[in-house]
């Protein structure tokens, strides 16, 4: 298969390069990648406000590779329609570094990017390392290599994006694979840092990171609580955000009659 790879944590992050490691020899991979760390831009997307600067790298095992000045969704786009010379069989996004659970999938430049994938029509994984600090992305690589095939065997696999979480312990220590859904909002711990500038602005910066210990009653099929256990969560992802449950019961607003304001 053509694999593209793609990412937030940037071109240089260790987690895309354990992927590349893992797919080359038996697939054609492909990586498209910001130039720089852009993780929390969600599904951001550059469109016309301004030119994206796009430069081939090489990376040992990748056919090719590109170092894009632009979004994680920018770089899914870009080495799509643009980059490869024929669209790949799939997109992986990842290894993150840092979970994408619960909530996390709302602000991640990871899923974001997968999900601009399976709005390409193409099959779309994002994968992400349970831990900020440990260093398994080999494991986690080799759990998204026996993902795969089961994910591409999928007659829908275009309808959705596997989001795979890996705990940060030793394959041994796995104790399997859980089909999850997205567990309780996660709590996050925010550390605001304030510096006031001649022309009386402010300069604000947020250092904001999940609050684990906050966590104490999740859903029992669970994603937090599936990696919690030791187990690798997949959880299937979909782009329509409406709440079908709340459009059946408020009908009532097709009875508000619309008027002119004077």
């Amino acid at each position: 298969m053509k694999i593209l790879l793609v990412n937030d944590d940037g071109i240089n992050a260790k987690g895309i390069r354990a992927l590349v490691d893992a797919f080359k020899g038996e697939h054609e991979v492909y990586v498209s990648a910001p130039a720089s760390q852009r993780s929390g831009f969600s599904h951001c997307v550059t469109f016309f406000h301004e030119k994206i600067n796009v430069r081939e790298v090489e990376i040992e095992g990748a056919v090719k590779a590109w170092a894009v000045d632009g979004t994680p969704a920018d770089c899914t786009y870009l080495g799509i329609f643009a980059l490869m010379e024929e669209k790949p069989d799939v997109v992986i996004s990842g290894i993150n570094h840092g979970a994408n659970l619960s909530s996390d999938c709302t602000y991640s430049g990871t899923v974001g990017a997968a999900l601009e994938g399976m709005m390409a029509n193409i099959p779309s994984m994002a994968v992400s390392l349970c831990s900020f600090t440990e260093d398994y992305f080999k494991e986690a690589a080799s759990v998204a290599k026996e993902i795969l095939p089961v994910f591409m065997a999928s007659e829908d696999r275009c309808n959705f994006v596997l989001n795979v979480n890996v705990p940060a312990i030793p394959l041994e220590e796995m104790k399997g694979i859980r089909v999850t859904r997205l567990d309780v909002p996660r709590k996050y711990t925010q550390d605001f840092h304030r510096e006031e500038n001649e022309d009386g602005s402010i300069n604000i910066s947020c250092i904001s990171f999940p609050d684990d210990e906050a966590f104490t009653d999740g859903i029992e099929d669970g994603d937090i609580t599936a990696t919690r256990n030791g187990y690798v969560s997949v959880t299937p992802l979909y782009e329509d955000m409406c709440h079908h449950d709340v459009r059946k019961s408020i009908f009532s607003f097709e009875n508000i009659e619309i008027s002119y304001c004077n």
